[in-house]
C-alpha cells in the first residue's frame, strides 16, 4: 500500500505540474484548452484518491469520464490535436540525427519515403508499442494484477487515438504544402 501512495503522490505532482504549464500556456496563446480541462480533472481525480476522499469519487469519475469523451469527440473531429501536430511538422527541418527517434522527424520521413498511410500506421504501432511497455513495467514494479485483455485493449485505443491524430496531421500539412 505503500507503494501506491508513494505512486499517487508522484501522480499528483506530475499531473499538477503539468497542469499549472498548460494553464500557461492556454493563457497565453488560447489554445490547448483540452490539455488544461484534462490536466485539472486529472489532479482532481489523483486527489480524490490520494486524500481517500471517497464522498468526491464518484463526482471525480464522471468528471473524468466527460473528459474523456471531449478529448475523443476533439480528436475524432480533427479541431486541437492534429493542428498542433501539423504546426510542429511544418517546422521540422529533415536532417535526422540518432536522438530524433521520440520526435516527429521519423514520421516526416516514412511520410517521404513510403506515404502518410504506412507513415501513420508504423507510428502508431511504435507509440503504442511505447506505452504498453511503460504500462507493463509499472503494473510490474507495483505488483498490479494485469491481464492481457487489458494490455490488449489499452494497445488497440492508443493505436486508433494516435493514428486517427497523426494521420489527419498528415493530411492537413498535405493540404498546406
Amino acid at each position: 500500500m505503500k507503494d501506491v501512495k508513494l505512486l499517487l503522490l508522484f501522480g499528483l505532482l506530475f499531473f499538477s505540474v503539468i497542469t499549472v504549464l498548460n494553464i500557461v500556456k492556454y493563457v497565453r496563446t488560447r489554445k490547448g484548452f483540452a490539455k488544461t480541462l484534462a490536466g485539472l480533472v486529472m489532479v482532481f481525480l489523483t486527489a480524490v484518491i490520494y486524500f481517500e476522499i471517497y464522498a468526491l469519487l464518484m463526482p471525480a469519475l464522471i468528471a473524468f469520464f466527460l473528459m474523456s469523451v471531449y478529448a475523443i469527440v476533439d480528436i475524432f473531429t480533427g479541431k486541437t490535436l492534429p493542428e498542433e501536430i501539423a504546426e510542429e511538422l511544418e517546422r521540422i527541418e529533415r536532417k535526422p540525427k540518432w536522438h530524433d527517434i521520440l520526435t516527429w522527424k521519423p514520421l516526416l520521413i516514412l511520410r517521404d519515403k513510403f506515404g502518410n498511410t504506412v507513415a501513420t500506421i508504423t507510428y502508431s504501432a511504435f507509440m503504442s508499442a511505447l506505452g504498453v511497455v511503460g504500462f507493463f513495467a509499472l503494473a510490474t514494479v507495483f505488483e498490479l494484477p494485469v491481464s492481457m485483455a487489458t494490455i490488449g485493449a489499452l494497445a488497440m485505443t492508443m493505436f486508433v487515438i494516435y493514428g486517427l491524430s497523426i494521420y489527419k496531421a498528415l493530411k492537413r500539412l498535405e493540404m498546406k504544402g
